[in-house]
């Protein structure tokens, strides 16, 4: 058992009540994101959940299933860890779990585990390629810039790959030795191989696996109901330091004004957009939103650091110039410096329109 505070966090009306019980300390850290298991209901209302090897007795007035694996987010408030709940996944159900996707972004899970593959000394065999192709990823949206270079990371970064697998087997050539060269370049795939093959805890690795499967789920439920597509992009720049993007993709639509509401649907013009988001150590956050209808495009960038606003509006001008040279029409760029609070950081939230209930577990 671990230390717990007799006090309760209250959120969304629900309220946790942590109980008094005592045992060596989990060794955590704000923004990491970990998984609880409900091992079993105690009496009425008093739960025992496993965290890393620790089981702590929670009473709670939320029903929490037996084997139900819970999401959860390490905060710090007055000296003391706290689990702020994110998701709930029901035993046999497999639904989305924001909470592995926010966990991702949160840490950087890509750079993360890049750094802790560079810091092996026996660096070999699947690993090894893990560290080359997650190196090759962090670095072709820049090497390669515009659609080709999207497409490229796209293809490889994990988010099509049981797509590539049908494929393969679909043409009926898949051998061993194509199947382990189809696998090796793409990180889902080079990910399941590692964790089947290791007997290691691999949380580093499972936490990117699961963070990447659930980025699929979210892509597939929200590309069909909100034609929304969410793609996170870890940076590494020539320093050796890493960042991550996110980019929110609308897909493209029909834009109906007063003239096109009375052409036909072939006639009537198509809008795509895109939002971006990057926090940068120097740069501080900076989101851009992009939309382009058929060949004019409008822009839009919040940032919340004032040095960051003049470098941007002294690049708008090439900016301008470099589009409209490809036969894009700029229809103005707008540049705003906004506070840290106003702006999106977490775009996968415009894609979920009801998430589970937001409680904190207090450790």
């Amino acid at each position: 058992m671990i230390s717990l505070p007799s006090f309760a966090v209250e959120s969304t009306g629900k309220t946790v009540f942590p109980s008094r019980q005592t045992a060596p300390a989990l060794k955590l850290h704000a923004g990491q994101v970990i998984e609880g298991r409900v091992l079993k209901p105690l009496s009425s209302g008093i739960f025992l959940v496993s965290v890393s090897g620790k089981h702590i007795r929670v009473t709670s007035d939320i029903p929490l299933p037996k084997n139900a694996v819970l999401s959860m987010m390490v905060s710090r408030e007055k000296g003391q860890a706290a689990f702020r709940l994110m998701d709930i996944q029901s035993p046999g159900v497999h639904t989305l779990n924001p909470g592995a996707i926010r966990g991702a972004l949160a840490q950087n899970l890509w750079g993360n585990l890049a750094a802790f593959l560079a810091g092996d000394t026996d660096l070999s065999g699947d690993k090894s390629k893990l560290f080359s192709l997650l190196d090759q990823l962090s670095r072709i949206t820049m090497a390669q810039p515009g659609a080709h270079g999207m497409k490229s990371f796209v293809q490889n970064a994990g988010l099509s790959w049981e797509n590539k697998l049908f494929q393969a087997l679909s043409a009926g050539k898949a051998t061993p030795e194509s199947m382990a060269k189809l696998m090796a370049g793409d990180l889902k795939g080079l990910l399941s191989k590692i964790l089947t093959d290791s007997n290691e805890s691999a949380t580093a690795l499972k936490g990117l696996y699961n963070a990447l499967e659930n980025t699929q789920l979210l892509n597939l439920h929200a590309g069909q109901e909100a034609a929304k597509l969410f793609v996170p992009v870890p940076l590494q720049f020539q320093d050796g330091t890493w960042g991550l993007a996110q980019i929110l993709f609308f897909l493209p639509s029909y834009y109906e004004d007063d003239v096109s509401r009375q052409k036909k649907d072939s006639e009537k013009k198509v809008t795509c957009s895109v939002t971006l988001v990057m926090t940068l150590s120097c740069l501080g956050t900076v989101q851009a939103e992009l939309k382009l209808t058929e060949m004019t495009l409008q822009g839009k960038f919040q940032v919340d650091q004032r040095n960051t606003l003049e470098k941007i509006e002294t690049q708008l001008p090439l900016l301008t110039q470099m589009l409209e040279s490809r036969g894009i029409e700029v229809d103005g760029f707008d540049c705003h410096l906004s506070a840290a609070s106003d702006l999106k950081t977490d775009l996968i939230t415009e894609m979920i329109s009801q998430e589970g209930s937001s409680v904190c577990f207090v450790a």
